[in-house]
């Protein structure tokens, strides 16, 4: 996400449910913006289409179905060594 956002111009969004669970400090969240549902995140990226974006606080199927509805959305997968995301799975 910091390469995204500090190189290429991208625009972080969260979901509020998930911010409160996670643990994004000041500095992640300056200029980003914040929506209670994904339903209000697609309203938004649409009427702002030529911008960029970018999230990973959505993380079900159902959310990714509603996002998956636009043909400007990418879904990206990094993965991990397993012990790796095993210890940032405990810490959330």
């Amino acid at each position: 996400m910091n390469l995204l956002d500090s190189v290429y111009g991208f625009t972080r969004l969260f979901l509020t449910s998930a911010t409160a669970d996670s643990q994004h400090s000041d500095q992640d969240t300056r200029g980003a913006r914040s929506f209670d549902t994904i339903e209000a995140m697609l309203e938004h990226v649409t009427l702002n289409w030529m911008q960029h974006f970018a999230t990973c606080d959505v993380n079900t199927v159902e959310g990714i179905a509603i996002l998956r509805k636009r043909p400007f959305f990418l879904m990206l997968s990094v993965e991990s060594p397993m012990m790796v995301r095993y210890r940032r799975c405990v810490q959330r």
